[in-house]
C-alpha cells in the first residue's frame, strides 16, 4: 500500500483509545492504520417535546434512524414542520469545504479567492 502506517505514531501520541473507531474504518487489514478521523463527534438529535406529546411519539422508542422515519412523516403531515438531522449552519460549513458555494438558478456565487474565476464562469452558465 502506498500510504504510511500510522500505528506507531498513534501509539506514541497515546491516541489508541480515541481513534479505535477511525482505525476500524481506515485499516483495511486491521493490522495497520493509514488514517484517523479528525473528529469523532457524536450525532445528537433534538426534538420538540410538545409535538412529540401531542402526536404520542415516545422518544425512547426511536433507537434507529429507520424508527425515526414514520414519526418524522407524521410530524410533517400534521404540522408541516420538517424533521432534519443536520444543523442548517453545518450545511454551509460542509459546502465551504468544497472551497466554493454556487447557488444554482440565482447567479449568486460565494467563492474562495482561489476559485473565484472558475466559480463565476460556472454560475453564469446555470
Amino acid at each position: 500500500m502506498p500510504f504510511a502506517d500510522l500505528s506507531g505514531r498513534i501509539k506514541k501520541a497515546k491516541l489508541e483509545r480515541t481513534s479505535q473507531r477511525a482505525a476500524k474504518v481506515c485499516s483495511p487489514t486491521r493490522e495497520k492504520t493509514y488514517g484517523i478521523a479528525q473528529s469523532l463527534s457524536a450525532m445528537v438529535l433534538y426534538y420538540r417535546v410538545d409535538l412529540f406529546k401531542e402526536l404520542d411519539i415516545d422518544p425512547d422508542s426511536l433507537t434507529t434512524w429507520e424508527k425515526l422515519v414514520d414519526p418524522g412523516k407524521m410530524v410533517v403531515e400534521k404540522h408541516g414542520k420538517s424533521m432534519i438531522a443536520l444543523d442548517p449552519t453545518y450545511l454551509g460549513f460542509l459546502l465551504r469545504q468544497r472551497t466554493v458555494i454556487c447557488l444554482a438558478g440565482t447567479a449568486r456565487c460565494i467563492p474562495t479567492a482561489r476559485r473565484r474565476s472558475r466559480c463565476s464562469a460556472g454560475c453564469r452558465n446555470r
